[in-house]
């Protein structure tokens, strides 16, 4: 699982929000350890970052896109999608305040894109001052 997705890893339960249930996984005993106690939670496991096809993640740029402007967001906001066996996208949930800190999904998809929290934040500043 390591080599899959990096050395450091960290486990919380699908259904719960904020960090409840969470656990860093470092070796295989806390990745055991970790996945025991997000499962007394949640039996749903996602994997994050998932692994879709070129044209899934289209897809979910542009519904993501629409979402976005068809409920007026401005500046940031996470969509979250469920991804069916049949490969259909279903919009689970437009977040317009997700969290913002180092733990947190939003930054860290971000961070993973290539885009830095200190960008991030920047661009979020500038947008609010472009509006003032």
């Amino acid at each position: 699982l390591s080599e899959r997705l990096g050395p450091r890893l960290f486990v919380k339960p699908a259904s719960l929000g904020s960090s409840i249930g969470a656990n860093p996984a470092h070796d295989e005993a806390s990745l055991a350890f970790a996945l025991s106690a997000a499962l007394e939670h949640d039996d749903t496991v996602l994997d994050v970052p998932s692994h879709i096809d070129t044209a899934t993640a289209s897809k979910v740029r542009e519904l993501a896109r629409e979402a976005f402007e068809v409920l007026r967001c401005r500046d940031l906001a996470r969509v979250d999608f469920f991804l069916d066996a049949q490969g259909q996208l279903f919009v689970n949930e437009v977040n317009t305040l997700p969290g913002f800190t180092s733990a947190s999904l939003y930054p860290r998809m971000f961070e993973a894109s290539g885009l830095p929290i200190r960008e991030q934040v920047r661009h979020l500043v500038e947008s609010a001052l472009a509006r003032s």
